[in-house]
């Protein structure tokens, strides 16, 4: 087998079992193919493996449930954001003066570094004072 590739090797409780080898860590992993994928990493035991196969079935109920409730949650989040969608901001105005002030002392910063009138912290300081 090369490096990175995968096989499947037959079935195992009806399930397609694919192999492939990491060759960064040194091991043989599997998954069982349905309409989903379970991976596992296989051992030197034979018996450690049977009993790996195993494990990964009977989690497959159990994960089906957990992702079943995901979906359930993203769907009602998506319910959640078209609702919000459709209300307006309430702080609309509040950030367009924020974000115009914002500019000004951009602006007093830019004008204040060419060296035009003086230090950038004596025009900070006339600014707080309400002198811009």
């Amino acid at each position: 087998m090369k490096i990175n590739d995968s096989k499947v090797i037959g079935k195992y409780r009806n399930l397609d079992l694919q192999v492939s080898y990491n060759f960064m860590t040194n091991t043989h992993t599997f998954k069982l193919l349905v309409k989903a994928e379970y991976f596992g990493e296989f051992s030197n035991s034979t018996d450690g493996n049977i009993t790996r196969l195993d494990n990964a079935i009977e989690k497959m109920p159990s994960r089906l449930e957990r992702l079943n409730q995901n979906l359930e949650n993203y769907k009602e989040s998506l319910e959640n954001a078209k609702v919000e969608l459709t209300k307006s901001f309430e702080k609309a105005d509040e950030l367009s003066d924020k974000t115009l002030r914002l500019a000004e002392i951009n602006k007093l910063f830019r004008y204040g570094r060419s060296g035009r009138t003086g230090k950038p912290i004596t025009i900070i300081r006339r600014f707080k004072e309400g002198d811009s």
